[in-house]
């Protein structure tokens, strides 16, 4: 009777193993079809299998296919500035992103990346009803260039593009600097650059397409330490006035 007890016991215990091996066996296929599939890194071991050195230089890599037929293609807050032909669908994210390190954007390939001469829209963030957007880009004109604007396409805040303002140093009303496409008002001191001298020419004219030449541009103004003055270049040269 004891005997046949040992093997009863021991039969379940088999059988128990058998069970255990079976679930983890099955765990970890599945741990390894999902970070197949997402590229997620998982910190832990199962069985025998160091899943660490597994997904050694893996990472979370998310795409969507390019589809010229996708419905927002035909809202003009998405295909502005996007080839349909050539452009991925938008991966959306309903939820915060955030980051212990920073967020980069690589490679230019936004919206206008193929007419820009190196870059395209690197961020975009949209008002609450989604008539303007906030705008950060890079390489439009130059490699070097960046720019950022508040921009409405045609058709959504008015029946053309209209560009607004952005403020700079504070969101207070009548602080801080204001500047739109074709005005600038500074709520706050200015200071001139102090120089013992006038400039003879603009260093990096290489690397702005706004300046023609190395000349100093026409309204350029500093203040002339030796003379005590503000000078300014005019289409006559430098001209200068007396601070009382």
């Amino acid at each position: 009777m004891k005997n046949k007890n040992i093997k009863v016991l021991l039969s379940a215990t088999i059988g128990l193993l058998a069970v255990l091996t079976t679930i983890t066996t099955i765990l970890l296929i599945k741990v390894i079809r999902l970070e197949d599939s997402m590229g997620v890194k998982v910190k832990t071991e199962i069985g025998s299998v160091d899943l660490d050195a597994y997904l050694k230089d893996k990472y979370v890599e998310v795409g969507k296919e390019v589809d010229p037929d996708w419905k927002k293609w035909k809202d003009v807050r998405y295909h502005y500035g996007f080839d349909s032909n050539q452009q991925p669908v938008f991966n959306t994210v309903n939820g915060v992103l955030e980051s212990d390190t920073m967020i980069s954007v690589r490679g230019g390939k936004g919206r206008w990346n193929n007419r820009f001469v190196s870059g395209g829209h690197v961020f975009e963030g949209w008002s609450g009803n989604e008539l303007s957007r906030l705008t950060l880009l890079m390489g439009k004109f130059h490699e070097t260039f960046a720019c950022i604007q508040t921009f409405s396409p045609a058709g959504l805040y008015g029946e053309e593009h209209r560009f607004g303002w952005v403020k700079i140093g504070s969101d207070v009303k009548k602080k801080g600097v204001d500047i739109s496409q074709g005005w600038t008002n500074l709520y706050t001191p200015l200071t001139l650059q102090r120089r013992r001298g006038a400039p003879k020419r603009v260093t990096d004219s290489d690397l702005n397409p706004q300046l023609s030449s190395a000349k100093v541009p026409v309204g350029t103004m500093y203040y002339d330490t030796t003379l005590e003055k503000v000078r300014v270049m005019t289409a006559d040269g430098w001209k200068s006035f007396v601070v009382e």
